[in-house]
């Protein structure tokens, strides 16, 4: 049995075509509006000031003794502290590392606030707000605290220059980086993807990989409704449909090379293209239908699609008038009504899953769907 459906890729593109409205618009610009100040809160909170220092002028004694047996007092130290750090109400006492990693993750992420607002301003501006975007959207910020924290930890790993102590450290210098890596973090990622390709050996493709579809080759190039097709190509291990035209029909994976295809009803001249989910390929070679001969058997297609032992099913099509035998499978079963265009048949004990197989006289049409037994 043949479905008509359209070409995939054209569902998956629907998802989010839609402009944003003006409500929608005010709404998004409100909460990364209001996220930009709180990002520039925190940034101004969180900013490491010169440190204060305690005197220890009670210093603590150590009890150790001289050759004489005459005690040496301690010596008074300085220790120094960090300003606390007041966001929201709460305090905070964080070291100068937490500063610092504070800093970066606020500047990271102010960098990709102001690559959101660019982008929402401008995408504004000319009417084109689609829902697609604000997903992008809401994960910019994130994406470019997280790769500034990478850049950061990097840069004080010593891969490009070495930092003696975080007190050694100038936060313009950071924040610096961190909100340009948050900026651009795209251009980011690829400098770190090179500079460890320098590195690391090239990882081997696994099978988890997505494998481009290609299809290379349809045997035959013709053939009618019910016609078996092998089609050879790569990327075909995870395939889910084969398109003539409109149409769909359900492949049998072989291989990763390799399918085995039956011909739909209403299979359209043209390429034939094989649907995964990862994508779909087109052949270069065109598919010719062949003119189904007067009076041969041909399914269109069965009801209910799933049924039971027992469960009555409707074969509908044309040619049947002298039907002799009806397939589950590898199972036979009596028609019980027949006419040239419909039959009616039983689901036979030990039916299996599979493609319903009809034989008029000494003709034998096979449905190009699968009948699945529940």
């Amino acid at each position: 049995m043949a479905v008509r459906d359209p070409d995939p890729r054209a569902a998956v593109e629907e998802i989010g075509r839609g402009r944003v409205g003006p409500v929608g618009i005010v709404l998004t610009a409100a909460v990364l509006l209001t996220l930009t100040m709180v990002l520039l809160y925190g940034f101004i909170q969180f900013w490491p000031l010169a440190p204060a220092t305690t005197s220890t002028a009670v210093a603590t004694t150590t009890s150790t003794t001289t050759a004489t047996g005459q005690p040496t007092p301690g010596m008074p130290g300085q220790a120094a502290v960090e300003p606390a750090v007041r966001f929201f109400g709460a305090t905070f006492h964080p070291s100068r590392e937490g500063r610092l990693f504070m800093i970066v993750l606020l500047a990271g992420a102010l960098g990709g606030m102001v690559h959101t607002l660019r982008s929402l301003y401008w995408y504004v501006g000319n009417r084109n707000l689609r829902y697609s975007w604000l997903l992008m959207y809401a994960t910019l910020p994130i994406t470019g605290a997280a790769l500034a924290l990478i850049a950061y930890v990097v840069l004080r790993g010593g891969l490009t220059t070495t930092f003696a102590s975080s007190q050694d450290i100038s936060p313009f210098g950071i924040a610096a980086v961190a909100a340009l890596v948050g900026l651009f973090s795209r251009e980011t990622a690829e400098k770190l993807k090179s500079v460890f390709e320098t590195l690391l050996a090239p990882a081997e493709k696994g099978k988890d990989q997505a494998v481009p579809v290609q299809v290379e080759r349809i045997h035959p190039r013709e053939g009618g409704a019910g016609a078996e097709l092998t089609i050879t190509g790569t990327g075909f291990a995870a395939a889910t449909a084969v398109q003539f035209g409109g149409v769909r029909a359900t492949p049998t994976v072989i291989s990763d090379t390799e399918l085995r295809v039956r011909v739909p009803q209403g299979a359209a001249r043209g390429p034939i293209s094989v649907v995964t989910p990862t994508g779909m390929g087109a052949s270069i070679d065109t598919f010719v239908p062949a003119a189904p001969e007067a009076g041969q058997p041909r399914i269109d297609r069965f009801e209910p699609a799933t049924g039971k032992v027992g469960d009555e099913v409707v074969i509908v099509g044309s040619g049947f008038t002298g039907a002799s035998e009806v397939q589950f499978g590898d199972v036979s079963t009596p028609v019980t009504v027949a006419s040239d265009s419909e039959l009616r048949v039983r689901v036979p004990q030990g039916a299996a899953t599979g493609p319903i197989t009809v034989t008029v006289d000494t003709t034998t049409v096979t449905s190009t769907t699968e009948f699945t037994v529940t």
